[in-house]
């Protein structure tokens, strides 16, 4: 008769997931050329919510006709403008990012300053 050995098992084992894991996060601005005015959004878990919170943050300030001028993800947004115009752009660092724009800006117009800075980096889930 064959016997079994005494102390060993058969388990289903998942093996764990080594490393950190990370999850996107989502930023937007939001301009009303007409008006002049800008909203943003940074941190939200979805492209969706950074354009709606964007928008939202554009009309408490007074826009009207607000549209998404730029959305970027894990990284940083800048908007810049001047006399007769004004410029978004994205990028890893938020102070190389807003120079950037002013700079970008310069190039079309006078007196350009940067008036929304904003940075969206990925989340650690584990």
């Amino acid at each position: 008769m064959m016997g079994t050995e005494s102390g060993t098992s058969q388990q289903d084992f998942t093996p764990v997931p080594s490393g950190p894991a990370w999850a996107t996060r989502w930023g937007a601005i939001a301009v009303d050329n007409v008006a002049g005015i800008y909203g943003g959004a940074e941190g939200s878990d979805s492209k969706g919510g950074a354009k709606k919170a964007a928008i939202a943050d554009c009309k408490n300030y007074g826009g009207k006709k607000c549209k998404i001028s730029i959305l970027y993800y894990n990284q940083c947004g800048a908007l810049a403008s001047g006399d007769t115009y004004s410029i978004t752009t994205r990028g890893p660092q938020l102070e190389e990012t807003t120079a950037r724009a002013v700079k970008l800006c310069s190039e079309h117009t006078k007196n350009c300053k940067p008036y929304y800075g904003g940075c969206s980096y990925p989340q650690r889930v584990r």
